[in-house]
């Protein structure tokens, strides 16, 4: 089998396994900048070996910086004294310089003077590959003649890979990674690839499979690392995975990119670690003064601990700083509930309007509106809340007409009885066998009934209410030690009712059943007077 050894130093190119892995994954994942960097790091560590540079100019031109490219180029022809690879040389500067004809010359030459040497060829490819034009159809032809003349060349196998990855044909890209697997099976860069690939066709089981596989072979291999918590936090929303990864990405390399360690910290308070989450806000913008972001993650966290004063603080601090574009709805919402804290319901309530606003999907919100300004007696203010939210629910239950019903029964006024009486009414249909809105509708309808001690004319239109009172008394009949006072009241009504038509024998029994509740009732005394004299009145 060939060795690591052999394949990474060749013609005086030096790389140690995790430099190459680190700069390949990073041209193979088109994170241009940060291939950069790895090479850069790489040339001063060895600035006479001219393949080094090759392949920074090859960053470079990924990187859409081609001077820094020709500069480097010409650099790297200075240590080459090998004339198939300074054709090479020379077609990728005149690449740099746009003289396109010239290029496919030069590497018609070094494909001629190096034939036989399938590094050759692989060059040539990688050049129009990672060049300032690149040109798939030469890539492949380039590529696929560097594989007839070594097929156990892991840099082309993966190069091809790349290749068929960019060229949107997934399947044989993961082909070649597998054959370079084969070639070299303790590298975990085909895996790390064949995950990447997996990645970009949308199939998450087989990315986590592969990239398990690469950290089976390389534990510390950081891409891997980080590509699976982005897996995790992103695609499967699995939260306590994703902070786990995080972790373990931090452990490696605490200096990794600030968007990790942001990613992290998303994680923690998911995951309701609040305290950790507080810390690592603290850590970051010590880093990073500008991730404002960030604040309203140790804002929220604070709530969240009870420490309602400071988090209050943090967020008011956040404000000053935020552009407006830039505020969640979150951010009112949590605004609100620290005002909520410090008995500001009036001003919580214009905060989460605006968390509403921002964004009309959380009309639950209204909700909490509505019990605030119910709690503050600002009752047309809750039914207005009340009335926005029922708008926006597709199914409505009973407590949802209940909650509306209650606010336009305390504005107490006609019209606001009439439209109670229409909520308590819906649930009551919704639980026929609760008392809740049996109750509440009698007592809405009985503030409707005409005084017909004032207006006795109007006798006839008096009972409203006793149909809900019926059906409350029914169900509250069996538990009457708990309705007890609602029960003397539902007794009182529908005795006075039976009284207006002339009923003794219904009077009688209602009388009862209210001596049985409080003996010293005085409506059940009136009544027996009444009881007396209604024989006579006969």
């Amino acid at each position: 089998m060939i060795g690591l050894a052999s394949i990474l130093i060749f013609s005086g190119f030096v790389l140690n396994a995790q430099q190459h892995d680190a700069f390949f994954t990073a041209l193979y994942t088109e994170q241009w900048e940060k291939a950069v960097t790895i090479q850069e790091k790489v040339v001063k560590t060895a600035p006479n070996e001219w393949l080094n540079r090759m392949y920074l100019a090859d960053a470079y031109n990924a990187a859409s910086r081609p001077l820094d490219a020709r500069s480097t180029l010409l650099e790297a022809a200075r240590y080459n004294d090998k004339t198939a690879y300074t054709y090479i040389l020379e077609g990728r500067i005149a690449m740099t310089e746009d003289r396109m004809e010239d290029a496919i010359a030069l590497f018609a030459k070094a494909a001629k003077s190096g034939r036989k040497d399938a590094v050759v060829h692989r060059l040539i490819g990688e050049s129009w590959l990672y060049g300032r034009h690149r040109d798939l159809n030469r890539v492949e032809d380039a590529l696929l003649e560097a594989r007839k003349r070594d097929a156990n060349d892991f840099q082309t196998q993966m190069d091809l890979g790349y290749y068929y990855l960019v060229a949107t044909k997934g399947g044989e890209a993961l082909t070649y990674f597998d054959q370079a697997q084969a070639i070299l099976p303790k590298s975990p860069l085909p895996a790390l690839i064949s995950a990447f690939t997996y990645k970009s066709a949308q199939l998450p089981e087989k990315q986590l499979e592969f990239l398990d596989k690469a950290l089976a072979l390389n534990p510390t291999l950081e891409e891997a690392i980080r590509q699976k918590a982005e897996l995790f936090y992103y695609n499967k929303r699995d939260y306590n995975q994703a902070a786990a990864t995080y972790a373990r990405l931090l452990e490696i390399n605490p200096n990794t990119a600030i968007e990790d360690k942001m990613a992290y910290v998303n994680s923690l308070f998911l995951t309701k670690k609040y305290d950790e989450t507080i810390t690592w806000v603290e850590k970051i913008i010590s880093e990073d003064g500008s991730r404002n972001y960030l604040r309203r993650l140790a804002a929220y966290s604070k709530y969240e601990t009870g420490d309602y004063a400071t988090g209050k603080s943090i967020l008011d601090d956040y404000f000053t700083r935020v552009d407006s574009s830039k505020i969640i709805p979150e951010d009112y919402e949590y605004y609100a509930r620290f005002l909520q804290q410090d008995k500001q319901d009036s001003l919580a309530s214009v905060y989460y309007e605006k968390a509403v606003q921002l964004d009309p999907t959380r009309w639950e919100l209204y909700a909490d509106i509505g019990a605030m300004r119910y709690k503050n007696a600002d009752y047309q203010g809750a039914i207005e809340a009340y009335d926005k939210r029922l708008d926006s629910l597709e199914t409505r239950t009973a407590l949802d007409y209940y909650q509306l019903g209650v606010a336009l029964y305390m504005l107490r006024d006609s019209g606001a009885y009439e439209r109670a009486a229409e909520q308590f009414v819906k649930v009551s249909e919704i639980v026929p066998d609760k008392t809740t809105g049996w109750l509440m509708l009698a007592k809405t309808l009985s503030k409707l009934e005409p005084d017909v001690e004032k207006n006795p004319e109007n006798t006839a239109a008096f009972g409203r209410a006793r149909d809900a009172f019926e059906h409350f008394v029914a169900i509250a009949e069996l538990k009457p030690d708990e309705y007890k006072k609602d029960l003397i009241a539902a007794y009182e009504y529908l005795a006075y009712y039976h009284l207006l038509n002339k009923s003794p024998e219904t009077v009688t029994l209602f009388q009862q059943k209210l001596l049985e509740l409080d003996p010293e009732n005085q409506i059940a005394g009136d009544l027996e007077d009444w009881l007396k004299s209604a024989p006579e009145e006969d």
